[in-house]
């Protein structure tokens, strides 16, 4: 019973909890991506490790100039989100649009030629 119970977890997201290998095939990262809040996203860290997430909200600059914050993206124009990572610990990470990722959908092949 116990096996059953942690093979069902590996494919229950949990914030912050790596993506499985397997899975990175289904991931898509594009610049014009736009993501709602409270969608769940990959996460790409500074270490490379890619963990679940969920978007908060689009993150602006003005919110720089109340917090202080300084931005930390090379280039000012991309777009970033404020991101949660952990339930526990109310921290938002700040994150550019280059480190979420979406889900593709992928379409069996034999669906593809039936359409032509």
């Amino acid at each position: 019973e116990e096996e059953e119970e942690e093979e069902e977890d590996l494919y229950t997201p949990k914030l912050g909890q790596s993506f499985p290998k397997e899975l990175y095939h289904i991931l898509n990262e594009d610049k014009n991506h736009i993501f709602r809040p409270k969608e769940w996203v990959v996460y790409k860290t500074s270490a490379q490790i890619f963990v679940w997430a969920i978007v908060l909200y689009q993150y602006s600059e003005w919110e720089n100039e109340l917090t202080g914050e300084e931005s930390t993206s090379s280039e000012p124009t991309m777009t970033r989100y404020k991101i949660l990572l952990n339930e526990q610990e109310p921290e938002r990470e700040t994150v550019s649009v280059l480190d979420l990722y979406k889900f593709i959908t992928i379409v069996p092949e034999n669906e593809v030629e039936g359409q032509e």
